[in-house]
Formats: C-alpha cells, structure tokens, sequence
C-alpha cells in the first residue's frame, strides 16, 4: 500500500534526479559542441595549409610547422567527442529508467488509490446492510 506522502515523496525525489540528469545532459552537450567546434577548426586550418599544396601553387617552407596544426590535438578532440557522446547516451539512458520507474509508481499509486476505493465501497455496503438489520429487528 502506498499512501500520498510516500507517493509524493517518491515523486519529489524521482523529480530531483530527473533535473540533475537533465543538467548534466546539457553540461555535456555544450562541452562536446564547444570539442566540436575546436574540431572543425583544426580540420579548417589543416585544410588552409593544404591549399597551396594540392593547387600546386608556391608554398611557403614553414606553413605546416606551425603551433596552429597538431594531429595529436586532432586525435585528442576525436576522442573526447566520442566519450561525451557516450556520457551524453548513458545519461538519456538513466533518464529513461527513472521515466519508467515514473510511471511505474504511478500506476501503483493509481492502483492502490482503485483499492481504497474499492474497500471503502466494502465497508460502506456493510455498514448499509448492518443498518439494514438493525432496523428490521
């Protein structure tokens, strides 16, 4: 049996989880935006200096040596996209369950509210009957 202040406590509680969740989810998609757009500009400058290269054009000695252009940055960005976008997925799965167990209270909320009902309905019809009795003796 549960009763309103243990629903609502579940509630409140499954509430503050859900929000915690959603504000790491956000949290972690912005840091994989922001990953994302280092990403893209290092693909950007990587292409930038291979530009004059792959036209053929003159190309100055000291274009691809620079601190602007690291392939080990680039590896390390790719890495970190695809750990957020794990975190990211494992959070929405969290969210998910806590969703089910949600609605799993409340049908088992709604389910003991029906058999309240239902044994106050008993007691009612009982007590009917009882009067009943009494009046015809």
């Amino acid at each position: 049996m549960m009763d309103t202040r243990q629903y609502h406590t579940i509630q409140l509680q499954l509430e503050r989880e859900k929000n915690e969740l959603l504000q790491e989810i956000g949290t972690l998609i912005l840091r994989r935006k922001r990953a994302e757009q280092k990403f893209d500009y290092e693909v950007e400058v990587f292409c930038s200096r291979n530009k004059p290269i792959i036209e053929g054009s003159s190309a100055l000695a000291g274009i691809l040596i620079g601190d602007s252009f690291s392939a080990e940055r680039m590896n390390k960005l790719e890495k970190e996209i695809k750990k957020l976008t794990e975190f990211i997925q494992t959070n929405e799965k969290m969210l998910e369950r806590l969703k089910e167990k949600e609605s799993t209270i409340n049908s088992l909320y709604g389910e003991s509210i029906v058999w309240k009902q239902k044994e106050k309905e008993k007691k009612e019809e009982k007590q009917l009957l009882d009067m009943k009795i009494m009046l015809r003796i």
